[in-house]
């Protein structure tokens, strides 16, 4: 059933529970979900991968989005042996926080897959210090068919 193992989360409807493992939600419920009173709600501490799909289809809720995902990544992928956190330097205050919040929760890494057939790799790879995966496209043949008559309404 829907809920369980897969669940779905949209304005005014949602479907999900405890047994519930991966999570579709728009771009706007992930930013409700992140910008909620909780200061741990920043880190999206509820998820341990989140996937922006379409990319290149910009809007105001995903380019909110974008960048406190990084922060939430940066923030909670560490080196867990190493107490410094050096590896954020210059990342700003907010980081910081956020990093020392997610080390007292004991925060597991957070994956970030950002997919898109038609955006610029080389941007979003330098933006979240990532490499790119590259999947060639298949292209299909394509019959057009038209009929001898037009077709009656239904």
């Amino acid at each position: 059933a829907v809920g369980d193992g897969v669940g779905y989360n949209v304005r005014f409807d949602r479907k999900a529970g405890p047994s519930t493992l991966i999570t579709y939600l728009t771009d706007g419920m992930l930013l409700r979900d992140a910008c909620t009173s909780s200061e741990a709600s920043r880190l999206l501490s509820r998820y341990k991968c989140v996937v922006i799909d379409e990319a290149h289809e910009r809007s105001l809720a995903t380019d909110v989005i974008i960048p406190i995902v990084k922060q939430a990544m940066l923030a909670r992928n560490y080196d867990r042996n190493v107490k410094s956190d050096a590896d954020i330097e210059g990342q700003g205050s907010d980081v910081k926080k956020l990093r020392r919040m997610a080390r007292k929760m004991k925060a597991p890494k957070l994956r970030v897959v950002v997919m898109s057939a038609t955006i610029s790799t080389g941007l979003f790879a330098e933006y979240f210090g990532a490499e790119v995966l590259a999947v060639p496209g298949r292209t299909h043949r394509v019959d057009v068919c038209y009929l001898k008559a037009p077709a009656r309404d239904v």
